[in-house]
């Protein structure tokens, strides 16, 4: 037999509703951290330095909503992380809707159950935007580094950008799979 909806349960089931999607953010906040945590440690025990780019979230489009205060608490929880393990947290910009190979807006071509996919009109690469994103997340991020002259890490980062294009170039179809 079916219950009848009365004010009373509404509230108390909107009330369940919203303790249960504050544990399900919390949840996702502890296993990033610990899933990054995990990956930080592995990489200074074999003696690599870390470097955590994240790309700021558009508050503009998440403005008071309960998904940017889990984003934003995810990304100062990895702050703080970055700093207890030795690493270094910087933020920078990127778009997966940006061709990695010419930096052409791409258009869409299809999706995955993931992802979607992206084709670019003048070089007609095709990639997955989260890859895509994250390639020009780290794109951005040295060839900043280059236009402010870092002084010592200018070269470095000179190196760097000439990997990731000569990457690109050799396995063009790697940011689909």
């Amino acid at each position: 037999m079916l219950e009848a909806l009365t004010a009373e349960r509404a509230r108390e089931l909107a009330g369940a509703t919203r303790a249960r999607e504050r544990r399900l953010n919390n949840a996702f906040v502890q296993e990033l951290v610990a899933e990054v945590r995990r990956l930080v440690r592995k990489a200074r025990r074999r003696g690599i330095n870390v470097l955590m780019l994240v790309d700021p979230i558009n508050s503009e489009s998440l403005r008071g909503t309960k998904l940017q205060g889990t984003l934003l608490r995810a990304r100062r929880s990895l702050r703080n992380l970055a700093v207890y393990e030795g690493a270094l947290f910087r933020l920078a910009c990127a778009s997966g809707k940006h061709c990695p190979r010419c930096g052409c807006w791409g258009r869409e071509v299809g999706h995955t159950k993931r992802s979607r996919i992206y084709e670019c009109p003048r070089c007609h690469v095709k990639w997955d935007r989260d890859k895509g994103a994250l390639y020009n997340l780290a794109y951005a991020y040295f060839a900043r580094m280059i236009r402010e002259e870092c002084d010592d890490y200018t070269a470095m980062a000179a190196r760097v950008l000439k990997s990731m294009r000569e990457w690109l170039e050799k396995h063009q179809n790697s940011l689909t799979r």
